[in-house]
């Protein structure tokens, strides 16, 4: 009888571990379907031909800056208070050597910075704090796009409000405006 019972134990056991580890699978692709399953809508940068699609409930604005060679939207999202840009840059230089002076010429302080290989580029992630008080964990995207084209897409969030699904909402946005060159 206790050899009967040992085998149901450990039997119901490793069941109970098997079923927990897959819930973990599970969980996440729960939390990447849910999304993805947003609507998005689609955002021009017209002097460079680009598509992006963004989520519907974000606001957006067109800024033109042909004096600096670059063309942006601007983005904010007052549900995950999240701002930031999307900017087409013309330039010869390296991902990464761009990426790394873009962070250098910043205005505002900056701390934690970490760059990351993003398939097609590099991420920075870095924390900026405002003089009135505000802390901002920032993700910024360069991707190279073509030749002599860099696209720069900065995520700006509030930290009290950082969510760690963030970052699958920012990394399926990019998938999406890779994809979009008209």
């Amino acid at each position: 009888m206790n050899r009967k019972r040992w085998l149901v134990t450990t039997t119901v056991v490793m069941l109970m571990c098997i079923l927990f580890s897959m819930q973990v699978f599970f969980e996440e692709n729960f939390k990447e379907a849910i999304i993805t399953d947003n609507s998005y809508k689609k955002c021009e940068i017209n002097t460079e031909n680009y598509t992006f699609l963004l989520p519907n409930d974000w606001t957006i604005s067109e800024n033109n800056r042909d004096i600096l060679e670059k063309n942006s939207l601007n983005f904010k999202d007052d549900k995950t208070h999240t701002s930031g840009l999307i900017e087409i840059i013309n330039t010869n230089e390296d991902v990464e050597k761009f990426a790394k002076k873009d962070l250098s010429n910043q205005s505002l302080k900056y701390s934690n910075v970490k760059f990351y290989p993003y398939k097609n580029g590099i991420l920075a992630e870095y924390d900026t704090s405002i003089p009135n008080g505000y802390d901002y964990k920032n993700n910024c995207y360069y991707i190279k796009l073509e030749q002599e084209k860099i696209a720069k897409i900065l995520f700006n969030s509030n930290k009290i409000y950082w969510k760690e699904e963030n970052t699958k909402i920012f990394s399926n946005i990019i998938e999406r405006i890779k994809a979009n060159k008209i």
